[in-house]
């Protein structure tokens, strides 16, 4: 009976001393840097989804690490790729705000502001966001006025100003539709003082003297003819205007 305890004590022993030795092995360590690598690997093969799972951990797994800027950047810009701009933004803006010595600093800066825009909305819902984009992009331009950015930067800010101009114009021609000329007249002359150097100018003039007709101002509709014919050469929208200024010499 004490022989057949001893055998079946000493495998127990045994078994118990390989546990221990497994459990007092040292856990792996989150190879940051590699996965960093590997993650640069795929963005250069445009592989950005690869490139999103991966840093997804390596921002969880590395944090105070002496490239997390590069992590947010490659993740930023991979984002970016893949048109997810709110969240291109959202890690752009982490450079921005932690990493000013970053090397990546001045064009995270710039990708903000474009993100923004990107992710801006159509021209029939509300343009909070995209007067934002636009702030964004203003300030880059006046911090990095000699940036390789920077004409990017105003092309952006251009288009944003074109995307108030058609929701003023929207607004004019939702007014002409339902008969509220005077309301219309407002948005058309609003388009023309806050954005003079937009494609809607013409065609926002000769609403507006074409309203003022409506309601009988036809003093203001002879002027805003004559600014008309002065801005463009537009032969369609000259002959329209030559139609109107005479309906209004006959009377």
């Amino acid at each position: 009976m004490r022989f057949t305890r001893s055998r079946v004590f000493v495998p127990l022993l045994l078994a118990a001393a390989m546990a221990a030795s497994v459990a007092a092995k040292p856990k792996k360590l989150f190879d940051c840097s590699g996965q960093l690598s590997k993650a640069v690997e795929k963005y250069n093969k445009k592989k950005y989804y690869d490139v999103n799972n991966i840093l997804t951990e390596v921002l969880a797994q590395c944090p105070g690490h002496n490239a997390y800027d590069s992590m947010l950047y490659y993740q930023a810009k991979s984002l970016f790729a893949l048109k997810k701009y709110e969240e291109a933004k959202t890690e752009f803006d982490r450079i921005v705000q932690t990493y000013p010595s970053s090397p990546f600093y001045e064009e995270s800066y710039y990708f903000v502001g474009w993100s923004m825009f990107l992710a801006s909305p159509a021209t029939e819902l509300d343009q909070a966001s995209t007067k934002e984009a636009q702030a964004r992009l203003r300030d880059f331009v006046e911090t990095f006025p000699k940036s390789p950015y920077a004409d990017s930067a105003r092309a952006s800010i251009a288009k944003a100003d074109e995307k108030f101009a058609q929701k003023e114009f929207d607004n004019a021609r939702f007014y002409d539709k339902i008969e509220q000329y005077e309301a219309a007249i407002v948005y058309y002359k609003l388009l023309v003082n806050e954005y003079p150097q937009c494609k809607f100018i013409p065609l926002a003039l000769l609403g507006t003297a074409e309203d003022l007709v409506k309601v009988n101002r036809t003093a203001e509709a002879s002027a805003a003819l004559e600014d008309l014919v002065r801005q463009t050469k537009d032969e369609s929208i000259l002959k329209k205007a030559q139609l109107l200024q005479a309906k209004l010499s006959a009377k």
